[in-house]
Formats: structure tokens, C-alpha cells, sequence
């Protein structure tokens, strides 16, 4: 139940016995408890109320937090592929570097060896 609505029961039930134990006639304790059970449903209205604004705001705000995570996390991906591109780049433009050079080499030791 909670204590929101333990709270609001053991008030309701106060107010009854008080309304049961005045000493009035039976139609104005009856008056009495109707007035008093409308004002406490028009308050536990307002909190329902409040609380369900309360929640929609905290969805609101998890969700901006989440798109936020989501948006960085892919951000740091795109750099860090784009960091892999260029380094695996590099990688093959110096391999095939010295892939022609040893094949220039290969050739010229042919050449002079056959003079």
C-alpha cells in the first residue's frame, strides 16, 4: 500500500471515529463524513495527480540521458574506426613499399648477376 496510502487510510479512519463519537444527530455525521471523504479524494487526487507528472518528467529526463549515451557512444565509434582506417592504411602503403623495393632489388641483383 505504501505509506502515501497507509497515511491516507489511517486518516479516514480517525476522521470517522471522531465523526462517530461527536455528539451530533445521525444526518450531520453523515453530512460531516461526506464532506470530509470529498475533500480527502480531491487531495489524493492532486498527489495522483502530481505523482503522474512527476513520472512523465523522470521518463522524459532518462530517456534525453539514454539518446545522450547513445549519440556519444557512437560518435566514439566513428573515430575510432576512422583511427583504424588510417592506421591500417598506413600499414599497407608501407608494406607495399617495401614489397617494390625488395622486388627492385630481387631484379637488379637478376640483372647483375647475369652480366
Amino acid at each position: 500500500m505504501g505509506r502515501i496510502g497507509a497515511f491516507l487510510v489511517g486518516g479516514i479512519l480517525g476522521a470517522t471515529a471522531a465523526m462517530l463519537l461527536a455528539p451530533r444527530s445521525g444526518q450531520e455525521t453523515r453530512d460531516e463524513l461526506r464532506n470530509r471523504a470529498g475533500g480527502l479524494r480531491d487531495q489524493y487526487g492532486d498527489l495522483v495527480e502530481r505523482s503522474r507528472l512527476r513520472a512523465t518528467e523522470l521518463v522524459k529526463t532518462g530517456r534525453e540521458a539514454v539518446d545522450q549515451a547513445i549519440a556519444q557512444g557512437q560518435q566514439m565509434a566513428n573515430q575510432a574506426a576512422q583511427t583504424a582506417r588510417g592506421t591500417v592504411d598506413t600499414q599497407a602503403d608501407r608494406a607495399t613499399q617495401g614489397v617494390n623495393q625488395t622486388a627492385q632489388k630481387a631484379q637488379n641483383t637478376l640483372e647483375n648477376a647475369g652480366e
